[in-house]
């Protein structure tokens, strides 16, 4: 029996990416990164699922599964990276 072409989870269409943990170290920010992967990946979670049990935004949890290929981005135009713009005048407060 054939599988579909295009899963889908949460309204997210889900790729054929298999995730494997490595076996070196890794950073903290990394360490999230994988975790969040296995989850959805070998674990099937739900978003809202690693949502609660990571603790995490779920703008971030989504962010990072499309950064590493588990889902597909369901914007038309994808968002760029925000600047910071910095004009070098510091605001202070004196009390």
């Amino acid at each position: 029996m054939a599988q579909p072409e295009h899963v889908e989870r949460e309204g997210f269409q889900v790729t054929n990416k298999v995730f494997t943990s490595a076996s070196y170290a890794l950073d903290k920010i990394t360490k999230r990164q994988m975790t969040i992967c296995n989850l959805f990946a070998n674990h099937e979670l739900s978003i809202p699922d690693i949502v609660r049990v990571l603790d995490e935004t779920y703008g971030h949890v989504v962010s990072v599964l499309i950064k590493q290929g588990y889902i597909h981005e369901r914007r038309k135009q994808p968002r760029e990276p925000a600047q910071v713009v910095r004009t070098g005048r510091v605001c202070r407060m004196i009390c």
